[in-house]
C-alpha cells in the first residue's frame, strides 16, 4: 500500500472511538514520512490500534513506563515530571472527570492527610522560632507594646497559612461557608487561640 493510499485510510478514521488495529493499516516501512503526514489524532489512533492487537490498556504501558525499576525508560518520566511537565495536564484531565475526581480523591487522602501534617509541623515551628524573642530585644518599651494576642496571630497569619485554613474550616459548617464568603472574626480569634494553644504545649 502507498502513501497516497494509507493517507485515504487514515482519513476514514472519524474519532478516537474507532481505533484501528495493526491489520486496519500497512504503513510500508519504505515510507518512513508517511506517519509525519498524519494529525496527532491519526497517530494516537494507530498506536492505539497496536495496543490493542498486543491486547494492552493504555494504563499498561503507562505503568511500565512510570515504573522507576525500568531505567532505560528513565528519560520519559523525566519529562513528564520537570517543571512544566505534562503530569500537571494529565491530573487536569482526570480530574475534570467526575468518575476520575472521584478515584483520585480516594488515593490522595492518605497521602494528602501526610502531605497537610508536615506542612502543618514545619508552619509551627516557623511561628515557634518568630515568637522566640533575644533577651537583649526585651526593654520596657518592647513589654508594654507586646501582647501574645496580636504577636502570635501575627505570625500565624504570615507563616502559618495553612495551619490557620483548617482550623478555621473545622470551626464552619458547609451551610455558613456557602453563605459567607468572608470570615467571621470569630473565627479568626478562634483559630489564632487554638494557635496559641498549641504552640505552649510544643
Amino acid at each position: 500500500m502507498d502513501s497516497s493510499h494509507v493517507q485515504v485510510e487514515m482519513l476514514r478514521l472519524r474519532s478516537l472511538t474507532e481505533y484501528p488495529s495493526a491489520s486496519d493499516i500497512e504503513l510500508n516501512n519504505s515510507e518512513p514520512l508517511v506517519a509525519n503526514r498524519l494529525s496527532r489524532e491519526q497517530k494516537i489512533a494507530v498506536a492505539l490500534g497496536y495496543m490493542r492487537d498486543a491486547r494492552l490498556a493504555p494504563a499498561d504501558l503507562m505503568i511500565h513506563v512510570l515504573n522507576p525499576q525500568s531505567p532505560e525508560l528513565d528519560r520519559y518520566r523525566v519529562g513528564l515530571y520537570k517543571e512544566g511537565g505534562k503530569l500537571g495536564d494529565m491530573m487536569n484531565v482526570i480530574m475534570s472527570d467526575p468518575r476520575g475526581k472521584e478515584r483520585l480523591r480516594e488515593w490522595m487522602q492518605p497521602h494528602a492527610v501526610d502531605a497537610t501534617c508536615a506542612i502543618v509541623d514545619r508552619e509551627m515551628e516557623l511561628v515557634k522560632a518568630r515568637l522566640s524573642i533575644p533577651m537583649n530585644l526585651v526593654n520596657p518599651e518592647f513589654i508594654n507594646k507586646w501582647s501574645l494576642e496580636s504577636t502570635t496571630g501575627q505570625a500565624a497569619i504570615e507563616l502559618a497559612p495553612v495551619l490557620l485554613r483548617v482550623l478555621e474550616r473545622a470551626a464552619e459548617s458547609d451551610r455558613a461557608q456557602s453563605k459567607n464568603k468572608k470570615k467571621s472574626s470569630e473565627q479568626v480569634r478562634t483559630a489564632h487561640s487554638i494557635v496559641r494553644e498549641l504552640l505552649i504545649k510544643r
